[in-house]
């Protein structure tokens, strides 16, 4: 499976680096568009799917804001993912 290697390099990278230094992806980007898009693509496949992305990437705001993440950028991406029509 595609994403069996996506959560190993992930898993991989959050023990050698650290979780905070190895979040990558829109929500340490503040890319609150890219996460709309993801949820809508997950949505449609299994909403229950959607659901756990969306508190993932929501445990992951804690650790964008220590690298930097603020303001406008970080209110987004909250924004992006509370909302069920993201």
């Amino acid at each position: 499976v595609a994403a069996d290697a996506l959560m190993r390099a992930a898993l991989d990278a959050c023990l050698a680096l650290g979780p905070q230094s190895a979040l990558s992806g829109p929500v340490v980007r503040g890319d609150a568009e890219t996460l709309q898009l993801h949820r809508k693509a997950l949505r449609g496949e299994d909403p229950a799917i959607d659901a756990v992305y969306a508190a993932v990437m929501t445990a992951a705001i804690p650790l964008a804001r220590a690298r930097g993440l603020s303001g406008d950028a970080l209110r987004a991406v909250g924004d992006a993912l509370a909302r069920e029509d993201a």
